[in-house]
């Protein structure tokens, strides 16, 4: 009990001899400290904790065993055993240690690091960041960033993983952007593509051409880039954008297609709390989604347009799910001579009848208002049942069924709604562990005929799914890959 004693008596005395120690440093330089400047110190006090001490701080050097915490900074080391130099302000720890800085958490060996210069390195580094697992030969701690070489990522642990990104280096900063140079994507251990850089910014939400490229300074650069459209043909995309440190970005952003030639957009687009907003001025393909599934994108022009879209949501203990968007502005169509004023809004929910069943029933709605030159209206009521069934764990069935109430009339085509009496079917079926068959069809109640039917598949990895499906009335095949979470989100 007396030695148990002695060793708490040892650590608190090392650990009040470093703090007094900077803080007598501090008030030599400034005199009697402000609050701010207590608040200050207070954030760069050596804290250490650990079962045994050997050594002593008022000679420089000790060595920390059994449980060792040393917080400096808001970084916080632990170590079964580390080494400490208070003079030079070294701190080493050669086994396995745990290190963490502004809610990243390291975990390696061979660590090295100078609380006085804030520098320092760690090997066989593994860490998780917003749903991603990275893995570096060697980090490199600076004051203001991270940065990782010879990196592995992947959003599923890499021991287990069906596909990694690889880079040369990442650069974690501290406003929570990271970049990417010299990036490749495998597949199990095939190479599929390669590209020279790419910048993140975790935690926002973005457009999918928003965040890549090579940055200088706040700009992003998009380079020149290959991709295919079933509708403009061959493509070639770039762009130029700014990140801004409120977390919103602007940029421009052009796409050559060799069958529609150059289409060049300016895009203002933030995050704000469930939604993400976006101020849209140029040329684009917009789809339309009122129940025309044959339908291609149609070419339209914002003059501008401002959008704002909800995810779906759960309300009533999951039973009601609710999701929608809010568009207004000035928008042109081919067919229109000039831009035309136009808001819009569109809100779909879904509520569960029976919950915790097996053959459930929910009732659906589309509700649509569209307001336009002269005050004309443009109003879809659509109203519906839904029932699911599961047949155990490989088969599973959706049927859903509208009937659609409007008036009014609309100017754009994109906004138009097929508001014949709707019968939708979809259906999947597992043949294998990861192979699954689907049907998709949309029947016209009206007309008495297919407005659309898709048959399909989708093989899914741990990580990766990959989907071949034929729209039979666009006499087309989409080809599609996406990357999953670890729990298959």
């Amino acid at each position: 009990m007396n030695k148990a004693s002695d060793k708490e008596k040892r650590a608190g005395r090392a650990a009040r001899i470093c703090s007094l120690a900077l803080i007598a440093t501090a008030l030599a330089v400034s005199g009697v400290p402000t609050a701010a400047q207590e608040k200050a110190i207070a954030e760069r006090l050596l804290n250490i904790s650990a079962d045994n001490f050997e050594g002593d701080a008022e000679q420089g050097a000790m060595s920390l065993r059994g449980n060792v915490k040393i917080e400096y900074g808001g970084m916080l080391m632990e170590s079964g055993a580390m080494e400490l130099d208070n003079e030079t302000g070294e701190v080493s720890a050669e086994g396995d240690i745990s290190v963490t800085r502004e809610g990243l958490e390291f975990k390696g060996c061979g660590f090295k690091y100078n609380y006085k210069t804030g520098e320092g390195s760690l090997k066989a580094a593994s860490a998780r960041m917003e749903g991603m697992y990275f893995f570096s030969g060697n980090v490199a701690i600076a004051n203001e960033s991270v940065a990782m070489s010879d990196v592995s990522a992947s959003t599923c642990p890499l021991d287990a993983s069906d596909y990694t990104i690889k880079a040369k280096r990442v650069e974690l900063s501290q406003d929570g952007r990271a970049k990417f140079n010299k990036i490749s994507f495998h597949f199990k251990d095939r190479r599929v593509m390669s590209w020279p850089s790419y910048t993140m910014r975790p935690g926002g939400r973005r457009d999918a051409g928003a965040g890549s490229g090579v940055q200088y300074g706040s700009w992003i650069f998009s380079p020149p880039s290959l991709g295919y459209s079933d509708v403009g043909g061959a493509e070639i995309r770039s762009g130029v954008a700014r990140a801004r440190a409120k977390g919103d970005t602007v940029g421009l952003y052009t796409n050559y297609y060799f069958r529609e030639g150059f289409f060049t957009e300016a895009r203002w687009q933030k995050p704000i709390g469930d939604f993400n907003a976006t101020l849209r001025f140029g040329k684009q393909f917009k789809e339309n989604r009122g129940y025309f599934k044959y339908y291609s994108p149609e070419t339209v022009w914002n003059s501008p347009t401002a959008e704002l879209k909800m995810p779906q949501k759960a309300y009533r203990g999951a039973r009601l799910l609710v999701d929608g968007g809010l568009e207004a502005g000035m928008l042109k169509e081919d067919h229109l001579d000039k831009a035309q004023g136009r808001a819009h809004a569109n809100v779909n929910a879904k509520y569960i009848l029976n919950p915790k069943k097996k053959i459930q029933h929910a009732l659906i709605s589309d509700l649509r208002l569209g307001l336009y030159k002269g005050w004309e209206r443009y109003r879809v009521i659509g109203s519906g049942l839904e029932t699911s069934f599961a047949f155990g764990e490989r088969r599973n069935l959706r049927v859903q069924y509208l009937m659609f109430n409007h008036n009014g009339d609309t100017p754009f085509d994109t906004d138009r709604v097929n508001t014949n009496n709707k019968l939708f079917v979809y259906a999947d079926h597992k043949i294998s562990k990861r192979t699954s068959l689907m049907v998709d069809m949309q029947y016209d109640d009206d007309l008495k005929k297919f407005d659309e039917v898709v048959l399909g598949g989708f093989r899914q990895y741990k990580c990766v799914e990959f989907e071949l499906a034929w729209r039979a009335k666009r006499k087309m095949i989409n080809m599609s890959m996406s990357i999953r979470g670890p729990e298959g989100r």
